[in-house]
């Protein structure tokens, strides 16, 4: 009885989400953007992949370099441990992907890009690492075109950069 209903669970979800075109993202405030001013490097965060995901091609290396490379073309320096602790703010670029299989062989998706950074709180001052800028994307996917999700995470990418050059250029023009 458990699996019939998380089936139906499962068709609903997708039915909802193929009712969004196969993806849909959303996220990037203005006051999400406001906190990417003098923002210059980021550390690099990819969080660890399923291994049926893993197994059906799509791989963490693969996304790390992807993202990298969308940075530094940026020229957003992209930071180790070490260098990110002795940065303002500590900023991290975290990317997480959850991919689950059902049994016909369909993936459903989410993906989140989200920017960290230590933050003072107004009434206490404490300090807290929280997440300032974040988009996610939720989709579906066969197994066998499970890798071109890495599409879905440099596009979220890409906003990021947009949203960051927006709020860095305009404090360089008269």
């Amino acid at each position: 009885m458990k699996r019939y209903r998380a089936r139906w669970i499962l068709i609903a979800t997708v039915i909802v989400m193929m009712a969004l075109s196969g993806t849909a993202m959303c996220g990037d405030s203005q006051p999400e953007r406001d906190s990417l001013k003098g923002l210059s490097a980021v550390m690099l965060v990819i969080r660890p992949l399923s291994a049926g995901a893993e197994k059906d091609g799509l791989h963490q290396a693969d996304i790390r370099s992807d993202v990298q490379f969308k940075l530094t073309e940026a020229g957003l320096k992209v930071l180790n441990s070490k260098d990110r602790k002795g940065s303002g703010g500590m900023p991290e670029l975290v990317v997480n992907v959850h991919a689950f299989k059902d049994r016909d062989g369909l993936y459903a998706f989410t993906i989140e890009v989200e920017l960290k950074q230590r933050v003072s709180l107004l009434k206490s001052g404490h300090q807290m690492q929280t997440g300032t800028w974040s988009i996610q994307a939720l989709g579906t996917i066969g197994a066998g075109r499970l890798n071109t999700v890495r599409d879905y995470i440099t596009s979220g990418v890409d906003k990021f950069v947009i949203s960051w050059r927006e709020v860095n250029t305009k404090t360089h023009q008269p």
